[in-house]
């Protein structure tokens, strides 16, 4: 039994192709430029067509007319799920919601990844299907600021807390501090890690225990790092390190409450406090408050933080998680005006932005110019094939997400399954 992407990969199907669709060639040359597929070919068959011409239809809100070219689609394979979900979003679009209703039900059940591609009800597709991994974009805060911190807080202090007092340090543990640091910001760990190990063991000043806790962490050692930064605010209740690095570490051991606990002591100790604005925003979107963290980013820019290319990075994530795609689309459209050559990462992010903008050529385009950086970005393969599936280049999706399987994305081979027969 052939399959649809047998059919669409047809020699007379292609031939067919090149009579009936020569207006939309023009439509969509800059999406049939960044493919560079040896045998590329356009959709290729009167099922294809029809969807198309549904699609123009429908963009003219000529609803009977666009669910008769969705019958003939459908006419052609009845098996064909898309069909099925157009002719069901144009039936909504008239008030038929009942027949609506039956046409979405038999398209879930033919291809239950067509409802996120397309959307249903006045919604567009959600797109979860997109390849993102928020992770890999939320900024992590480098070794030059840690140091920068703790440089500044480890200088004497006025008192916020009555109880506490401020136990000046000997000479040879500044001299230890100072020293742990110089080779921290030359990115000697090791080297750090043993300068400070004899000290810290009877020394009784916060930072240097702090920063003890700090390379325990660095080494996998969350449960004695974390005893260190305990004992370093018990010394000095002041010392803002102290539960910033035990809400990092509260995090890493899945404990969100107590992270959110510690990171928002730090800040009440110092409101101004950079990196404590970083972290509680990082934990505000992974407990899915992206807004609020949207305000920790936006009282950054209030105080100045220097790392702008950073924070416009991850205020676009924030956004885009948010669901808005268009504030994320300019925050990334400035950070990708600050570099003479776009960075692969940041193409396919905007990428999907221009995706859930309905902008599928466009998107198209940006995830081509990420593989010619990178011939290896299955997600980006993924994605392009995504694009390709709503302007309605079904052979060249169906292609491109089967590299993007070969490639590795293994999330890929359901979908693969369902939209090409594969």
């Amino acid at each position: 039994m052939r399959t649809l992407y047998s059919i669409l990969r047809s020699p007379l199907s292609a031939l067919l192709l090149g009579l009936l669709a020569l207006p939309l060639r023009a439509q969509q040359s800059d999406l049939v430029r960044g493919f560079d597929r040896p045998d590329m070919e356009l959709y290729g068959n009167d099922i294809m067509r029809h969807i198309v011409a549904g699609d123009n239809l429908v963009r003219q809100a000529r609803w009977e007319d666009a669910i008769r070219s969705y019958d003939y689609a459908i006419a052609h394979n009845p098996y064909f799920a898309d069909a099925y979900m157009k002719r069901a979003i144009a039936k909504w679009r008239m008030g038929r919601e009942s027949e609506a209703e039956r046409d979405y039900q038999k398209a879930i059940r033919l291809n239950p990844f067509v409802d996120d591609l397309y959307g249903y009800k006045g919604q567009s597709g959600r797109l979860q299907l997109l390849a993102f991994d928020a992770s890999r974009w939320i900024h992590q805060v480098d070794e030059a600021e840690l140091v920068a911190a703790y440089r500044q807080y480890a200088r004497p202090k006025v008192k916020r807390v009555a109880s506490s007092e401020y136990r000046k340090p000997s000479q040879e543990e500044r001299a230890a501090l100072t020293e742990t640091l110089d080779l921290l910001e030359a990115g000697r760990w090791a080297d750090a890690a043993v300068r400070i190990r004899a000290i810290a063991e009877s020394s009784q000043w916060a930072p240097l225990l702090d920063l003890k806790g700090l390379l325990l962490a660095r080494q996998g050692q969350l449960e004695e790092a974390l005893s260190l930064h305990l004992q370093a605010m018990e010394l000095d209740p002041d010392y803002v390190l102290a539960p910033y690095n035990q809400s990092v570490i509260y995090n890493d051991l899945g404990r969100t409450d107590q992270a959110m606990e510690a990171v928002n002591e730090a800040l009440i100790l110092d409101p101004t406090f950079h990196l404590g604005y970083l972290h509680r925003a990082r934990l505000l979107k992974g407990i899915g408050r992206p807004e609020a963290a949207l305000s920790d980013y936006d009282r950054l820019y209030e105080l100045g933080y220097l790392n702008h290319t950073g924070l416009l990075l991850n205020q676009a994530i924030t956004r885009k998680l948010a669901g808005d795609a268009l504030g994320a689309l300019n925050d990334l459209n400035r950070l990708l005006e600050q570099r003479d050559v776009p960075e692969a990462g940041l193409l396919q992010l905007r990428g999907n932005l221009y995706l859930l903008l309905g902008e599928p050529l466009k998107a198209a385009d940006d995830y081509s110019a990420a593989i010619r950086q990178d011939r290896n970005l299955a997600e980006a393969y993924f994605n392009r094939g995504l694009a390709y599936l709503l302007a309605n280049v079904r052979s060249n999706g169906c292609y491109d997400i089967e590299q993007s399987v070969a490639l590795g994305y293994q999330a890929g081979t359901p979908v693969m399954q369902y939209f090409c027969g594969l």
